[in-house]
């Protein structure tokens, strides 16, 4: 899927509704709907786990705010951050066997968002390297990722949406689905980021076997 409506007309095409031509453009109640809820969804899959190709390598600073120099180092994350899967000290290029390298404690941390940047806290001095969950383009997620976050959108196109009905979501069958096929991507693809092989999740193949 290239872009947010390819996704939205995944969803629709689950729930057997008829093709969108741009979500920016929302033509009828359902599409309406859909524009207002599809950010959510794709913020809840890309917080739940590391997913190679939403992963993201940035060398970071410290900010004004550091409380204690060389000791306890505040770093201010982007605002497409959704999820810090690993923090190290230092540079890490891509290609290092970063496995290798000790990981920086992270003592605090804040998600954020595309108007309050997030913020982590680390036992570490900076700079440091963080590998983060990133918000963009769906070409660039994967269909593992854009095929999930359409199941999820479907499922909260038929619901009212609440932070009660996000559990029954996960046991849906059409995110079960996504879940599984998303497992086997993610166990068979290659590695688009060397520097930080990808780990089996408990999460995941819990969904994926129909235990969770």
């Amino acid at each position: 899927m290239k872009t947010w409506t390819d996704v939205v007309n995944a969803a629709f095409d689950l729930l057997g509704e008829p093709a969108i031509g741009d979500i920016a453009a929302p033509s009828n109640t359902l599409a309406r709907r859909a524009q207002r809820i599809y950010p959510q969804q794709a913020d809840y899959v890309l917080a739940q786990r590391r997913w190679a190709y939403a992963e993201a390598g940035q060398v970071m600073a410290a900010d004004a705010l550091d409380p204690v120099p060389g000791f306890q180092t505040v770093i201010t994350l982007p605002a497409s951050c959704r999820r810090v899967n690993f923090v190290y000290p230092g540079v890490v290029g891509d290609g290092d066997p970063s496995e290798l390298f000790s990981r920086a404690r992270v003592i605090f941390s804040r998600m954020g968002g595309a108007t309050a940047p997030g913020r982590i806290v680390i036992q570490s001095p900076a700079p440091v390297t963080v590998f983060f969950n990133e918000f963009k383009a769906p070409a660039l997620l994967g269909p593992a990722v854009t095929d999930l976050i359409a199941a999820r959108l479907a499922f909260f196109l038929t619901v009212p949406q609440s932070e009660s009905r996000s559990k029954r979501a996960d046991n849906n069958e059409w995110v079960k689905s996504a879940m599984r096929a998303a497992a086997a991507m993610e166990r068979t693809e290659r590695n688009p980021h060397p520097a930080t092989p990808r780990r089996a999740s408990n999460w995941l193949d819990a969904m994926a076997s129909g235990t969770y």
